[in-house]
C-alpha cells in the first residue's frame, strides 16, 4: 500500500510479496554499523518499531511524511554510490541512517492509536525489555519487576492489546531465537540451551518439544533437508 513503512528486525524471518509496479526503498544494516558511531546506551533498543511483537510492523505515512522521508533516503543512496568508502563518507551515511531512524520514531510514536493509552506504552516497554533480557530472564515475575507492575496485570494487559499472555510472548521469544541458532549454527543442543540460561539439557529439550511440537535434534533435520 502506498506510504508504508515496515520494520524487520535482524535474523526476522520475513516473505517478500511485492507487484510489479511497486517502487520505494529498501534500507539494511547491522546493529554494529550503527553501534560505531552511536553514543553509550544509544542502542538500536531506543527504536521500539523494531521490537514490536504486533501483527502490524509497519506504519502510514502522511504525504508530507513521505516527502520527509523520500529526501533523506535520497541523500543516503546518493552518498551510498560514492565509489570511495571513506571514514568521512560512512559517518556521513550513519548520520543519514540516524535520520531516518529519528524521523521514523517521531512517525511511529504519532501513529499510536488514540486511546490505546498507556497500557500500550507499558507492552512496548516490556517488548524492549524482553529482547534485551531474554536470554537470562524467562519468567513473568522478571519482567513484572523490571516495569514495576504485577506479574497478573502484566499478562492480562498482553492478552488484551497482543492476543497472549507475557509468558507466552517469553516463551516464543526464546523459541524463535532457539530455532535461529539450531538452523542457522553449529552448536550442539546442549549449549543452545546454555546459550540461552536453561537449566539443563533435558529441560530445554522438553521446553522446544513443548511449543513446536518437535524435539530440537528433528527441527535441525528438518531445516538441513
Amino acid at each position: 500500500m502506498p506510504g508504508q513503512m515496515y520494520f524487520i528486525n535482524q535474523g526476522q524471518v520475513h516473505y517478500w510479496q511485492v507487484s510489479a509496479d511497486a517502487t520505494g526503498y529498501c534500507l539494511f544494516f547491522s546493529p554494529a554499523f550503527f553501534e560505531l558511531h552511536a553514543p553509550a546506551h544509544h542502542g538500536l533498543f531506543q527504536f521500539p518499531f523494531f521490537f514490536n511483537f504486533t501483527d502490524k510492523p509497519f506504519i502510514q505515512l502522511t504525504e508530507k511524511q513521505q516527502v520527509e522521508m523520500l529526501e533523506v533516503f535520497c541523500l543516503a543512496e546518493r552518498e551510498g554510490n560514492h565509489s570511495q568508502r571513506t571514514e568521512d563518507s560512512l559517518l556521513v551515511l550513519w548520520s543519514y541512517l540516524h535520520i531516518l531512524l529519528l524521523k521514523t520514531r517521531q512517525f511511529y510514536q504519532h501513529a499510536v492509536p488514540a486511546g490505546q493509552g498507556p497500557g500500550f506504552h507499558l507492552v512496548q516497554e516490556f517488548e524492549l525489555k524482553l529482547q534485551e533480557h531474554f536470554r537470562k530472564w524467562h519468567s513473568v515475575n522478571d519482567y513484572a519487576e523490571m516495569l514495576h507492575v504485577t506479574p497478573n496485570y502484566l499478562n492480562a494487559l498482553s492478552k488484551k492489546l497482543l492476543g497472549k499472555n507475557a509468558k507466552a510472548i517469553i516463551n516464543d521469544r526464546l523459541v524463535l531465537e532457539a530455532k535461529r541458532m539450531l538452523a542457522n549454527t553449529a552448536m550442539g543442543v546442549s549449549e543452545v540451551a546454555w546459550q540461552l540460561n536453561f537449566k539443563d539439557t533435558s529441560y530445554f529439550s522438553r521446553f522446544f518439544r513443548k511449543n513446536t511440537g518437535h524435539t530440537p535434534e528433528a527441527f535441525r533435520t528438518s531445516v538441513h533437508q
